[in-house]
């Protein structure tokens, strides 16, 4: 039932020893790592006891999308993850091209062909960042809720439980912190698509 002893620190103590025992050097540095450490006191410390299932604990479900093989796609840095969506622009290219071709001959209308193509490769890469997108926002919604549903061993018998202050305080850090920024990076991403695609509407009508 995910129970754990609750340790015997005080959050408040520990945290003003953090901020005093930073010592600026570089603001960009000492902030990441004043932020690292601040999420780590608060989830080592408040471990008091939950009557949610350990795989339904919200914090364990922002971990396991962390080792998620797909869903980690958006913490990686932005070259590794423009690779990885590339690939997918390829895959998605081969595996519609076929109807291109059969649509707009590259002989007979090469810039129709050349537009659609590029509608093609960018279909499975869209519905990848939904997916990312959906994923991570159902764990943020879930982490910035002070009560969570869960379900005790089926949907018969699902309830709320309210977080501690702490746990609560803990969640939002991390919310804050590690979730906004992924999704964040994925919106703009969603940006970038619909930029090319109005791009295309625009060469559509001239040509």
């Amino acid at each position: 039932m995910g129970r754990h002893p609750r340790k015997s620190v005080n959050i408040r103590q520990t945290l003003m020893s953090v901020r005093v025992r930073s010592t600026p050097v570089n603001s960009a540095t000492v902030e990441g790592d004043y932020r690292q450490r601040l999420l780590q006191i608060f989830m080592d410390a408040t471990t008091a006891p939950c009557p949610v299932p350990e795989e339904q604990q919200p914090l364990n479900e922002y971990k396991a999308l962390q080792a998620s093989w797909l869903f980690s796609w958006a913490m990686l840095p932005w070259p590794g993850l423009l690779k990885r969506l590339s690939l997918v622009a390829g895959f998605s290219f081969l595996l519609i091209s076929p109807v291109c071709v059969s649509a707009f001959s590259p002989e007979k209308w090469p810039v129709q062909f050349v537009l659609v193509s590029v509608i093609a490769a960018l279909v499975l890469p869209f519905l990848t960042l939904i997916q990312l997108y959906v994923g991570w926002r159902h764990v943020r919604d879930r982490l910035n809720a002070p009560r969570v549903f869960y379900e005790e061993s089926g949907w018969y018998d699902g309830q709320y439980w309210t977080k501690p202050e702490e746990i609560l305080t803990q969640d939002q850090l991390v919310v804050t912190y590690q979730v906004q920024p992924l999704m964040r990076r994925i919106e703009r991403l969603f940006g970038g698509i619909a930029l090319v695609l109005l791009g295309q509407t625009i060469l559509w009508s001239i040509f």
